[in-house]
């Protein structure tokens, strides 16, 4: 199966089982631009284009935060076990104290601060997958508007097409659809800053965690 066939069934998954209901109200059937030309479609299939990679892109982060959620708490579990084995070597570095074996002592004050600099290099790395973490839960959010408002554009652009070409059905208002995409542009905006904000976030805290790695 290619990579884009799995995003493809990935982006339906994501659709139809998590998230909030569907906000898009106005919808217009493709019956009724059946009789215009393919050129005078181009704006409908470049919307259609814009809707179908939003909902791959929210697709690719409903994986990624699911792998991020697994890493953290494999790197949670990482860290207590670098715990254990600081107790272990500042016990065995007591018990050489106490029998005068001081090259031992000393290797095993020089292994309890190799293990302190791991620790610490483990903390980072948590503190950055909690921030990757809330940076991918705010871009699903962004990522689920943005499929609403690029729908509301795909409706849009139908809608205007059909009223160009005089194909619109009974009780049609155009007025409908262009309010539906500003509303959904609003809210698309909005969760666009928040992500970008959590994003730089989680960039700070990688680059301290690599930070403390060296």
């Amino acid at each position: 199966m290619s990579h884009i066939r799995l995003l493809s069934m990935c982006a339906l998954l994501v659709l139809a089982c998590g998230g909030s209901g569907p906000v898009i109200k106005h919808r217009l059937s493709m019956d009724m631009l059946s009789n215009s030309p393919p050129e005078v479609r181009e704006p409908v299939s470049d919307a259609y284009r814009n809707h179908y990679e939003a909902k791959l892109k929210l697709a690719h982060m409903e994986f990624a935060l699911n792998d991020v959620e697994y890493e953290l708490k494999i790197a949670k579990v990482e860290r207590s076990m670098s715990s254990q084995s600081k107790k272990i070597q500042k016990l065995q570095s007591k018990r050489n104290l106490l029998s005068y074996k001081l090259k031992l002592m000393d290797a095993a004050k020089a292994q309890v601060l190799g293990l302190d600099k791991k620790h610490d290099s483990l903390t980072e790395r948590i503190r950055y997958l909690k921030a990757q973490r809330r940076y991918l839960r705010k871009g699903i959010k962004h990522g689920r508007a943005a499929v609403y408002h690029t729908e509301a554009q795909f409706e849009l652009a139908k809608a205007t097409l059909a009223k160009e070409r005089n194909t619109i059905p009974k009780g049609f208002a155009l007025k409908r659809f262009v309010a539906q995409e500003k509303r959904t542009g609003k809210v698309a905006r909005r969760t666009a800053e928040n992500s970008k904000s959590a994003e730089r976030s989680a960039q700070e805290k990688e680059r301290a965690w690599k930070k403390a790695s060296k």
